[in-house]
């Protein structure tokens, strides 16, 4: 049998087994619920289309603050930090579980508030700090304290998004993801509604208030579906908690230096664009390109509690490497069957995206160069997405193995080679900021996957020669 049929076997016998398995319902929830999250981001991104250039600007850029901040909080807690000491405590008392959670929910929303408090206080300055051409911009259009106040009000959602996911990490370690698919759903319906009615009476102001909206939503169902199965704020204190959440703060905070690629790219090309549109195109790109990224990380999540449960049960068994090598290869090939779709019917989409806008010809979607511009940066994003969904899996593993410095070196290096390449090729194509950014993008994915791939090979060599 050649490696082709190998491969071939090896994802059919998988499939069945999903089939039988207890995961199947759970994946095809989050999957279904994925796809119309993403549809959902679709129709925002044709809402924020139908906005001018400039609004459409001001709407992207204010959010960096905010995002980058969800993001910390995303890598610091979800899964890295809280969720293996959860499935520690599950072969014990329940209160113990309800009163990590809330001393970890208190200590972590905190700790979230205070760096939003400060954004807030100092808003109008970290952003002419980020970048000064677009705030100067901004302001000969008059609109610098619609900037500055879209800011302050996007920084509160950080804080809904901190108790939120605190409730989710109970959902995903009981397994329980009929609420948990739906957090990117009622966060894109707050942000339509935003767009769509809120416009109207705030202006641009009025897009935040409806991303507040499905936050607090997101956050109140997240929190019912908890206690529905059992969470119970409790403040009491056991013996032992103490080292449950110094483990968990000592898996926390050097993750603060990891900083996904999507993430920097966006940072890189909001403080580097000089032209109103670019950074626009590249989050509209960007969103477009994540359609099938997000269906990877939905899976993640499922199996993280069972790849979680394995190793702390049997260790690095060859059951194990046996489970994790087959998420592998299922992700190695839906990942390019999405990086072909992606690149070949991205044009197509657009048009549509166009279409259902009825924009004005003023807007965003209907200038000819932000237009083509998006499309080539899509096909340039598209080759990432392979990797992007095998780092997911990779994750997993280091995750579950409660390792923290080896990701967190990689994340870093990959990080710190692409900025440079972004910024040194920058001074020989500088009319091409976008494309640029986007190629790092791309670069970033592949130098952290080998990395991860490269430690955990050798992971592997060492168990099976112990």
């Amino acid at each position: 049998m050649n490696s082709r049929q190998k491969i071939s076997s090896l994802v059919t016998s998988t499939i069945a087994k999903f089939r039988q398995s207890a995961n199947l319902t759970s994946i095809l929830i989050l999957v279904f619920w994925a796809f119309a999250s993403r549809g959902l981001g679709l129709v925002r991104e044709i809402l924020v289309g139908r906005l001018s250039p400039i609004e459409a600007e001001i709407f992207n850029a204010a959010s960096v603050l905010n995002e980058n901040i969800v993001t910390l909080f995303i890598l610091g807690s979800v899964g890295v930090a809280l969720l293996p000491q959860i499935i520690k405590l599950d072969a014990q008392k329940n209160t113990k579980t309800n009163q990590f959670l809330t001393w970890s929910m208190i200590f972590f929303s905190g700790f979230i508030g205070v760096l939003c408090l400060i954004g807030i206080i100092f808003s109008a300055d970290l952003l002419k700090l980020i970048n000064l051409d677009l705030y100067t911009r901004v302001k000969s259009y008059g609109l610098e304290h619609n900037y500055v106040l879209l800011n302050q009000i996007f920084l509160v959602a950080p804080i809904l998004f901190a108790v939120k996911t605190i409730f989710g990490v109970f959902l995903n370690a009981n397994k329980s993801f009929k609420v948990f698919a739906l957090d990117g759903v009622l966060s894109n319906i707050g942000s339509i509604i935003g767009l769509s009615l809120l416009y109207g009476l705030f202006g641009i102001t009025g897009a935040a208030y409806g991303l507040l909206t499905g936050f607090t939503i997101a956050m109140i169902a997240f929190g019912w579906d908890a206690w529905r199965i059992g969470f119970r704020f409790d403040i009491g204190w056991f013996d032992g908690i103490g080292g449950y959440l110094i483990q968990a703060l000592y898996l926390f905070l050097p993750r603060i230096l990891i900083f996904p690629a999507a993430r920097l790219a966006e940072t890189l090309i909001t403080i580097l664009s000089k032209n109103t549109g670019e950074l626009s195109a590249l989050r509209m790109a960007m969103n477009i390109q994540g359609v099938f990224y997000g269906l990877m990380v939905a899976v993640g999540a499922v199996f993280l509690p069972d790849i979680a449960k394995i190793l702390i049960n049997h260790g690095r068994s060859d059951a194990f490497w046996k489970h994790l090598y087959k998420y592998l290869m299922l992700t190695l090939v839906f990942g390019g069957i999405a990086t072909v779709i992606t690149a070949l019917f991205n044009p197509v989409l657009l048009l549509i995206i166009r279409t259902l806008s009825f924009a004005k010809p003023s807007s965003l979607l209907n200038h000819p160069d932000i237009f083509n511009l998006i499309i080539q940066l899509t096909v340039l994003g598209s080759a990432a997405i392979i990797f992007q969904s095998m780092c997911e899996i990779l994750n997993r593993y280091f995750i579950a193995l409660e390792a923290n410095w080896y990701p967190i070196i990689s994340s870093v290096i990959a990080n710190v080679v692409s900025a440079i390449l972004c910024l040194v090729l920058l001074q020989f194509i500088g009319g091409f900021t976008a494309q640029v950014v986007m190629f790092s993008f791309v670069i970033n994915n592949i130098l952290l996957t080998l990395f991860l791939g490269a430690r955990c090979y050798i992971d592997y060599r060492q168990t099976r020669t112990a």
